[in-house]
């Protein structure tokens, strides 16, 4: 685990499944949160997301952008782990079951039937659209219930950022047992007749980001706010390391 701009991130994909293996095994309750650079500008504006992101199990790292910037300025290679990689990754396994959470029905629907072209038992795991409303009323205890019902491994959390890390936070502690994992849009990238997620080259090139602010209306403003904290954040750790 390393601490870069001010984020606690295990970078290492063997270190991660090893974790997730344990925290399951153990019926361990946990989240994981995948960190991209709009959670760091936001984690970095906001103590309380910040210290929110950094109680989890440990964050993956979901940008490319983040995870450049730490290869360069640390001289330590490292690659991003999206969260809908991870997603797919897990559910490829075949090993675990899973509850999804987020999105709409007609999404999830869609979804369900993608997914169980990889493991038909997914038709049979819980699909759940939570209502479009603010973190304060949510009924944590009641969803809780309704996992820990299901028995489930890993919860699938996509409600996108800055809301599903808190949601996730607070819905801990209502948990008997479960691995929760922020996945954003992954939801949505798979939930589609005709995938959403960004052309294989984008991926391979570490430019997905770019593929989002031309396609997604929301994603110029956040590209704004990354653009102007950035920088600012990564002087800051290099002087830091000049310093130590």
């Amino acid at each position: 685990m390393v601490n870069f701009l001010n984020i606690n991130f295990l970078f290492n994909k063997s270190e991660i499944e090893k974790k997730i293996e344990n925290y399951i095994a153990n019926q361990d309750v946990t989240d994981i949160c995948a960190v991209n650079a709009n959670i760091v500008t936001v984690a970095n504006n906001n103590p309380e997301y910040q210290q929110i992101i950094n109680t989890s199990g440990f964050n993956i790292c979901d940008g490319s952008l983040v995870a450049l910037s730490y290869s360069k300025i640390h001289k330590e290679p490292v690659r991003s782990y999206p969260g809908p990689d991870i997603f797919i990754d897990y559910l490829s396994k075949k090993k675990y079951k899973s509850f999804f959470l987020g999105s709409t029905e007609e999404t999830l629907t869609t979804l369900k039937k993608n997914l169980s072209r990889i493991d038909p038992k997914i038709q049979e795991m819980p699909f759940y659209s939570p209502p479009f409303i603010a973190l304060d009323d949510f009924d944590y205890k009641g969803i809780g219930d309704m996992i820990n019902e299901s028995n489930s491994d890993i919860i699938w959390v996509s409600l996108g950022a800055p809301k599903q890390e808190e949601f996730m936070y607070r819905l801990k502690q209502h948990l008997q047992k479960g691995v929760m994992v922020g996945v954003g849009a992954a939801f949505t990238f798979y939930g589609s007749e005709k995938p959403k997620r960004a052309p294989i080259i984008f991926r391979k090139l570490k430019i997905e980001w770019l593929h989002r602010i031309v396609t997604t209306r929301s994603f110029p403003k956040r590209f704004q706010r990354q653009l102007y904290y950035m920088p600012q954040l990564l002087l800051k750790d290099y002087f830091r390391k000049l310093l130590k």
